[in-house]
């Protein structure tokens, strides 16, 4: 498995469209795009911006081809719970990252945006790392990448929206329990050593995130900032 690393700056991306670098980045792998299969259609470029993060370029010069799209790939997931104090946090923060930033504090307001220009968005976390994503009409890529940069740069975290979101957490959770892979998941895990963070509840539902929590006089407003700084 990758090593976790320890920092949201550290992320991937991939559009559909050619963009020149930005200023102080550099070529990560020059020879790339010379490694394709010769039936692949598309151009690859890797490159290096001078914060660090690494952004893989993908492009198709074909016209009927409308839509672009960005995939951002932060490896920090539900192994980076706090154990024992706010199980599936990295899944809250996952659901509560795209709900306003700084720049633009509508909390629908990159959602809208996607939606008036062909698109929508998604995210999933994993034992290791979490995955958001985005596609919108190649027109509105730029705007869009700066909305989307921005939920990571300077997220606003308002309380207000956090019942809505835990109760999207219990309401996928209450549907996915009675699944077959979910239960054997959840049963392997029951086997792991206390001290491994297999063993954590990564999923997460109200009882963990609120209910538990509380009892021990942990607030999950709190522990969300702190997770989201320290990651």
């Amino acid at each position: 498995s990758p090593p976790k690393l320890q920092t949201f700056r550290k992320i991937s991306m991939a559009a559909s469209v050619q963009s020149p670098c930005s200023k102080g980045a550099v070529d990560a792998c020059p020879s790339l795009d010379a490694t394709k299969s010769p039936n692949d259609k598309n151009c690859y470029r890797l490159i290096r911006l001078a914060n660090g993060i690494e952004a893989l370029l993908i492009s198709n010069l074909d016209a009927r081809k409308q839509k672009a799209a960005c995939a951002c790939s932060v490896q920090v997931g539900s192994f980076s719970d706090p154990a024992g104090r706010c199980e599936g946090l990295a899944h809250y923060c996952e659901h509560m990252i795209f709900l306003g930033s700084g720049r633009y504090p509508g909390e629908d307001q990159f959602e809208e945006f996607l939606s008036e220009n062909g698109g929508d968005s998604n995210a999933y976390t994993e034992c290791e790392y979490t995955c958001y994503y985005f596609q919108v009409n190649q027109k509105a890529l730029h705007k869009a990448l700066d909305m989307f940069a921005q939920l990571f740069h300077d997220p606003i975290f308002t309380k207000d929206s956090s019942a809505r979101e835990l109760q999207a957490i219990e309401s996928e959770f209450q549907k996915k329990k009675r699944s077959d892979s979910v239960r054997s998941e959840t049963l392997f895990a029951s086997f792991a050593s206390a001290s491994h963070p297999w063993s954590l509840f990564g999923w997460g539902n109200l009882k963990s995130l609120q209910e538990e929590p509380a009892s021990k006089g942990v607030e999950l407003h709190s522990e969300l900032l702190a997770f989201f700084k320290q990651h």
